[in-house]
């Protein structure tokens, strides 16, 4: 996982929304965005947060087993494919929505 510092944590402060994206074929992927989730909440307080499991094209993680969203009451949960573009609007949109625009 990346680490938060310096002025990446200052572009939080004022953020509207947020989408946490992690690679489907990589558990330590998925592992680390709860700390992701919690810093985001920590910066920018109770926006809303879109999760998104990249990859959904290759052989990977159980997307049933993906429960993060529901654990941290996230806005939504998709899985998209930037390779296939599947999905790849869905999480904006649901931001979009979420925010009344």
């Amino acid at each position: 996982m990346k680490e938060f510092s310096g002025r990446g944590d200052h572009s939080y402060i004022e953020a509207d929304g947020a989408i946490v994206m992690f690679d489907l074929s990589d558990d330590r992927s998925y592992e680390s965005c709860g700390a992701w989730v919690d810093k985001v909440r920590e910066m920018a307080g109770d926006i809303p947060i879109v999760l998104c499991g990249n990859k959904c094209d290759m052989e990977g993680m159980d997307i049933g087993a993906i429960a993060l969203h529901r654990e941290k009451e996230l806005t939504a949960y998709y899985s998209v494919s930037a390779k296939n573009n599947y999905n790849i609007l869905k999480p904006i949109d649901a931001l979009v929505d979420a925010l009344g625009h």
